[in-house]
Order: structure tokens, then sequence, then C-alpha cells
């Protein structure tokens, strides 16, 4: 937890005190601190990456994709938010398969079938 005699004012302060947050499973106080982080510093690309990372362990995989997204735009060079935005779309790409219904045989099928 962040020392409460001094608060964090910087988006670096914010981001640490998330990192913290997340050490001790404080998932909700940790998106708390990353989204103060990411407003006082728009191009902190890393705590928009560890926010999406954050926001994906809750299950809200749309906002997840932005902040990867917002981490890219900081920091195009940086490979964490290329490798979790894959893994999300390969996710996403794999859940589809999975709903997919069987296709319907066709009657020529059914016909060579008799």
């Amino acid at each position: 937890m962040p020392d409460t005699t001094h608060p964090p004012r910087t988006a670096a302060q914010w981001h640490s005190a998330a990192l913290r947050y997340l050490e001790q499973g404080l998932l909700n106080d940790a998106v708390k601190a990353l989204r103060l982080a990411v407003e006082l510093d728009p191009r902190n690309a890393r705590a928009w990456n560890d926010f999406g990372v954050v926001l994906e362990a809750l299950g809200n995989r749309r906002d997840a994709v932005h902040c990867y997204r917002q981490a890219l735009r900081a920091a195009p060079e940086l490979e964490e938010p290329k490798r979790n935005l894959m893994m999300l779309a390969l996710e996403a790409s794999l859940m589809r398969s999975v709903e997919m219904p069987r296709p319907v045989r066709s009657r020529a099928a059914l016909a060579v079938a008799r």
C-alpha cells in the first residue's frame, strides 16, 4: 500500500503503487492507481500495458485491448503490449472456433453417403 503520509503524486509513483497493490492481490486498487498513472502521463506505455494486464485479469478484454493499443501508440517498440494483443486475438479466435456450429452436410454429400 502507498504511504498514506506521502501519497503518490506523479504518474510514476501511482504506477509503482499499482505494482505494490498487484503484489498484494488488490486488483481493484491497482486499477484505480493505474487509471491515475495514465491520466497524469498518457505517454507512459508501461503503465498502459500494466493497466491492460489488470483489466484482462478482471475479465474486461475490450478495455484491455484499448490499453494495449495506447501502450503501443506511446511506445511502438515495446514487445509486451504486442504479445498481449496477439494472445487476446488468439484466444478470441480459438473461442470462436469452439463456439461455431458444425457445418451442415450438403445434399450432395448426403446423396453420396446413401
